[in-house]
């Protein structure tokens, strides 16, 4: 019982290290939670880490489209501030193709998002609309800017061309890392849908998948968060919710007003003032010596005294 209770201990203790190590993982609740923050650029491959204070989210439903089941792993966060969506994309993947024609044949993610609804994805259609976004980035090879970068207003929309402002508009960047590659983009929602803010609280659709393409090949694993088939390119129905946390601001430091060393001044010297010598206190010493020699003194008196008493 001892040896279990002690081995508990252990393992409690090495959570909370780990839990202060690592950014926090959402559960798989079919929900998405944009932080608040402002993430710096990317910078040789290593992201912001204002980003680990977001939620990771994990591609999990894997679709073989090859002759193997994929061995990459591959996460994406959110993050919003008043002026912009905030999106990141890190994959790890030991073997990147991007010589394919195609984006989705290359190593690439896709990520659909829906601003204009976040209720009844199930009877909802992109026709009609184009409040959804559909952003494909690829790993560049083949594919080179802008190639390599999509963006389609779903419900019929199309692809953007490369000189409409809606898509001037999506900062983008990928960079390779020593495991993978990783992938950061921004941009206004409200540039494409009137109706969305961005405050705390704001709600949308979506999901995100990760196409890994076999080495030398054109074949292709395809990992979902949600999507279990795929589909959500063509339906907003494996869609999910997105919800823009609340601000968090940033604690307001004040400092304290520099106090300047005082002046050094000279040396204080107390005047030195003679005192009159203290009275001499005989020591114990001397006192006992003297009551000494007294007592002999008067016992030979009175010895003197007694003898010659004794004679007459």
């Amino acid at each position: 019982m001892r040896k279990i209770s002690f081995i508990m201990v252990l393992v409690l203790i090495f959570a909370c290290m780990f839990s202060f190590a690592m950014p926090v993982f959402a559960d798989p609740d079919k929900k998405a939670v944009a932080q608040y923050g402002t993430p710096k650029p990317l910078a040789n491959g290593v992201y912001d880490e204002i980003w680990n204070t977001c939620e990771g989210y994990f591609t999990t439903n894997i679709y073989q489209d090859g002759e193997r089941l994929t061995d990459t792993v591959s996460e994406w966060r959110m993050m919003w501030d008043e002026n912009k969506m905030y999106f990141l994309a890190i994959v790890t993947d030991s073997e990147l193709n991007s010589n394919n024609e195609t984006f989705w044949q290359n190593d690439c993610t896709q990520l659909f998002i829906d601003f204009a609804n976040s209720q009844d994805f199930d009877a909802y259609s992109y026709e009609g609309t184009t409040d959804a976004l559909g952003i494909r980035y690829a790993f560049p090879g083949v594919l080179q800017s802008p190639d390599n970068f999509l963006i389609e207003l779903m419900g019929g929309g199309g692809y953007l061309d490369t000189d409409d402002p809606l898509y001037i508009a999506i900062d983008h960047d990928v960079q390779t890392t020593a495991t993978g590659f990783v992938q950061q983009y921004s941009f206004d929602p409200r540039l494409y849908c009137a109706t969305f803010k961005l405050e705390a609280g704001s709600k949308g659709g979506v999901d995100f998948i990760n196409d890994d393409s076999m080495k030398d090949s054109d074949v292709r694993d395809v990992l979902y968060h949600w999507s279990v088939e795929g589909d959500t390119w063509g339906s907003p129905t494996n869609l999910s919710v997105f919800e823009l946390a609340e601000k968090v601001e940033a604690p307001v430091v004040v400092e304290e007003p520099a106090v300047e060393p005082a002046a050094e001044s000279a040396p204080v010297v107390a005047a030195v003032v003679e005192s009159a010598p203290a009275p001499v206190v005989p020591q114990t010493g001397d006192s006992t010596m003297i009551l000494m020699f007294a007592l002999v003194i008067v016992s030979a008196i009175v010895t003197t005294k007694a003898v010659k008493h004794s004679k007459s």
